[in-house]
């Protein structure tokens, strides 16, 4: 067992969702499955490919959150700094596409302008799936 991150190392994430106007709805497998087949119909499956942080990069992304504040003069946190931070270094790949000014659907590429333009509520999903994917379970940390 290496004590270090191989940067070879990812970890995909595939789940469902669906747009209504603004709302999103994100569902994994397993709850996707639990469907009638009429309602699986108007989900689409998509997977991001994330990548472990290793402790340095973790440090980077803490430290991208402490910003002076201009009124006090003191360092203080923002965790939504630390959040984009976090996904921009951990999301590798996804298979999201959108249309360009032709009407073709298009790839997007994996970036910082792209990870700021996700939808609120689908760039915290994100986080949150990392997380528990990355982290050792309770069961793990007893052995």
């Amino acid at each position: 067992m290496s004590m270090f991150v191989s940067q070879d190392d990812t970890v995909e994430y595939s789940f469902y969702c669906k747009m209504q106007g603004y709302r999103i709805t994100i569902l994994d497998i397993e709850d996707w499955e639990k469907l009638d087949e009429e309602r699986q119909q108007t989900y689409e499956k998509h997977k991001v490919v994330f990548k472990p942080l290793t402790w340095g990069a973790q440090t980077e992304c803490r430290s991208a959150g402490i910003y002076e504040n201009p009124e006090t003069g003191f360092r203080e946190w923002d965790g939504e700094r630390y959040v984009l931070e976090k996904l921009c270094r951990v999301v590798v790949d996804w298979d999201f596409v959108d249309e360009d000014k032709d009407g073709e659907k298009v790839k997007v590429p994996v970036s910082r302008e792209a990870i700021r333009h996700l939808h609120p509520a689908f760039g915290d999903h994100l986080v949150r799936v990392y997380d528990k994917k990355t982290e050792l379970t309770e069961q793990e940390e007893k052995n």
